[in-house]
């Protein structure tokens, strides 16, 4: 059986163009791109300054410059399950 694991880390600025494949990877395969699933909630830097001003909403200050309020996570999953089966897993949290 094949394994299936997700791996979470903080949003760096280029993650978007990463992620929409809008510069050429030399690690991608792209005869496999086509197999790719993914949903997109919000731009990140949309939800950045929601954050942003959320957090001075409620603390009465700015956020750190170090801050990372953004999370994105790869599921790597064995080709039987659904990605709609996690999508709809998430939305309910």
């Amino acid at each position: 059986m094949g394994a299936t694991s997700i791996h979470v880390q903080a949003v760096k600025p280029g993650s978007e163009i990463h992620n929409f494949r809008e510069k050429e990877l030399d690690y991608v395969r792209p005869e496999l791109s086509h197999l790719n699933e993914s949903w997109v909630g919000d731009s990140i830097s949309h939800r950045l300054e929601s954050a942003k001003q959320r957090y001075f909403d409620t603390v009465g200050q700015k956020m750190q410059t170090k801050a990372a309020p953004i999370r994105e996570g790869v599921i790597v999953i064995k080709q039987l399950k659904r990605f709609k089966s996690i999508y709809t897993r998430t939305k309910d949290t």
